[in-house]
């Protein structure tokens, strides 16, 4: 019954377990794996886009500072023409910036369309206005040949700046002005993006959280109940057994028991003394009621079992404390005695349960004068292989002390 019950709990705890347990952790992993993911696919998209935006809006300044420096250089050689050498040489510098600027840009992998689009229309502005400045340049070349032709290269440059090299510059400056604000734009976007994103990833902690506070609360729950069925089925089950205890000690006792005198039977005999035959030794004493049948025939069924009855408690009141009492058949009592009470006090005390027996007992209004035959026998271990040989031999001796009469005791001992 305990195995069953011990059973019947882990089915239960098992059950309860796997399910809740499995629902929660593939909850918790399908939840930590889709936040896993917009974690990294929003941080590698952010990542990306403001690398791409910082090296875009890197180039495009750098391409508006140099030019706007060039401007500079060209704006100071009108007033004095006659530095054209070192106001090529800053050129020269500030276009080789320009240049590596439209390098890093190109290696952008992917940037905005509007932006990449003012980008190159400014870089072919400033290829017109890089070409321009050539053809100046070659002109002061050829006019250095006479005074007379660098002053009048000197007194045109200030128109062929107002009417080539100036409307050419404000185109330039107006589509990296544009590029600039674009990705100004886009880099603002680009952050409202990645807040999306932050606010998207807490929103998901925030689910996780909660789910996973519900499924405790839940799982809690499903715990009490799941112990409070536990103990129900676990008294349940105990009170099944203390019922089915009580029961077996009930047949038990039934079956052990003579139902007429109380005493213990034949068959609790053999159930004391079966495990004790090849160990123990001990002093057995068996005494038969001498013409019983008599009574019954003279006196009725009624008297001889009141007879009986009347005997049995007064040999319980007096002799239950040195040895256990049985009554094995209808009218034979047998008497083996506790291990603390030596054979020399056995025998005196089987002369006392002998003298009892052998008394007038009074039933009905009728006394009769009760005589008994006895056997005696101080049993030493080994010496029968079961209850049956040694009853056997105890009736025998019975059977020799009947013969001679009765009212006497024989030892089986010397049969």
């Amino acid at each position: 019954m305990a195995l069953l019950r011990k059973n019947n709990t882990k089915e239960k705890l098992d059950g309860y377990n796997s399910r809740a347990y499995f629902i929660v952790k593939l909850t918790y992993t399908l939840l930590s794996i889709l936040n896993a993911i917009v974690v990294i696919a929003s941080f590698q998209l952010v990542g990306w886009s403001l690398y791409d935006a910082q090296r875009s809006y890197a180039a495009i300044t750098e391409v508006q500072t140099s030019i706007f420096k060039t401007n500079t250089e060209i704006v100071m050689l009108l007033s004095d023409p006659y530095k054209m050498d070192d106001t090529v040489k800053e050129v020269t510098n500030y276009f080789a910036k320009v240049d590596s600027a439209k390098e890093d840009f190109a290696k952008i992998s992917n940037p905005a369309p509007e932006i990449k689009e003012r980008f190159d229309n400014a870089c072919s502005y400033i290829e017109e206005y890089r070409a321009l400045l050539k053809k100046y340049q070659s002109q002061y070349v050829l006019a250095e040949e006479s005074p007379e032709l660098l002053e009048q290269f000197a007194e045109s440059l200030p128109k062929a700046y107002d009417t080539e090299v100036g409307p050419l510059m404000n185109r330039v400056t107006k589509e990296m002005d544009a590029a600039v604000e674009q990705q100004r734009e886009d880099t603002i976007n680009i952050f409202f993006k990645t807040a999306q994103s932050f606010l998207l990833v807490i929103a998901l902690l925030i689910l996780i959280y909660v789910v996973g506070i519900i499924s405790l609360i839940r799982m809690d729950k499903a715990a009490k109940r799941a112990a409070l069925e536990l103990k129900k089925r676990a008294d349940e089950i105990e009170e099944t057994s203390k019922k089915l205890s009580k029961s077996r000690s009930k047949t038990k006792a039934v079956a052990f028991t003579n139902i007429l005198t109380g005493l213990k039977n034949r068959y609790a005999l053999e159930e004391d003394l079966s495990s004790r035959l090849e160990t123990e030794n001990f002093h057995i004493v068996n005494f038969d009621i001498d013409n019983f049948r008599t009574y019954n025939e003279t006196y009725g069924r009624d008297f001889g079992d009141e007879l009986l009855s009347t005997i049995s408690e007064k040999l319980k009141a007096e002799f239950s404390q040195y040895a256990e009492i049985y009554n094995i058949t209808c009218d034979e009592f047998s008497f083996v005695f506790k291990s603390d009470i030596s054979p020399a006090q056995a025998m005196d005390i089987t002369q006392k349960i002998a003298v009892v027996m052998s008394s007038a007992y009074t039933i009905y209004n009728i006394t009769v004068q009760v005589t008994v035959s006895g056997c005696a026998y101080h049993y030493t271990a080994g010496e029968c292989t079961s209850l049956n040989s040694l009853l056997l031999k105890m009736d025998n001796a019975m059977h020799a002390a009947k013969s001679n009469g009765g009212n006497t005791i024989f030892e089986a001992n010397k049969v």
